[in-house]
């Protein structure tokens, strides 16, 4: 991708302005996905929750890496207690339970 500007040389923040637009487009989720965020975040289902669902779980809240990696250690931490180190937890979370289910994706985004 190239971004030119009136004299036809590469322009740094026509190219900065391209990229982010493309990492925009590419961190959105599919519109399937916004559909069904949106009906989960509907005033019905508060009511049917009971008033409401706190922020932090709610499904239209974007997993961060940072939570899902959090996530596995805390899986890990659980799972694996009779495991002397939290390292050798996780070790065996991920070449247990983890990488095999991944190994079987042909699928890669």
């Amino acid at each position: 991708m190239q971004a030119t500007g009136q004299s036809g040389t590469c322009n740094a923040t026509s190219l900065i302005t391209a990229t982010q637009l493309l990492l925009l487009q590419a961190c959105s989720p599919p519109p399937q996905v916004k559909r069904l965020r949106s009906e989960l975040a509907s005033p019905e289902l508060a009511v049917a929750v009971g008033g409401g669902v706190p922020p932090l779980h709610t499904p239209i809240r974007q997993l961060l890496f940072w939570d899902f990696c959090e996530a596995l250690v805390r899986i890990a931490h659980l799972k694996f207690r009779h495991l002397p180190s939290m390292q050798q937890r996780l070790h065996q979370l991920l070449h247990t339970l983890i990488l095999p289910h991944a190994i079987k994706v042909s699928i890669w985004y």
